[in-house]
């Protein structure tokens, strides 16, 4: 009887624990995605300020400076 129940509390531990592991996982892949969208979303959006730039006069030169800037605040 003892071993039962002790068995019984085991594989509820366990039951638990393997939840938490998938709740965990679960937050860490949203999170990943939120991040990968907000990346996404960076993209659009400094394709069209280049647009934009490009549109009102800016010269090649001027928008390569500004795309170097942009990938090396990106690193930081």
């Amino acid at each position: 009887m003892i071993r039962f129940s002790i068995s019984g509390i085991s594989k509820k531990i366990l039951s638990l624990n393997t939840s938490l592991s998938l709740l965990n996982f679960r937050y860490l892949l949203l999170q990943e995605i939120l991040q990968s969208l907000s990346a996404i979303r960076k993209l659009f959006l400094f394709i069209a300020l280049i647009d934009i730039l490009s549109k009102s006069g800016f010269s090649s030169s001027k928008l390569k400076c500004v795309i170097f800037h942009h990938q090396y605040s990106s690193i930081e």
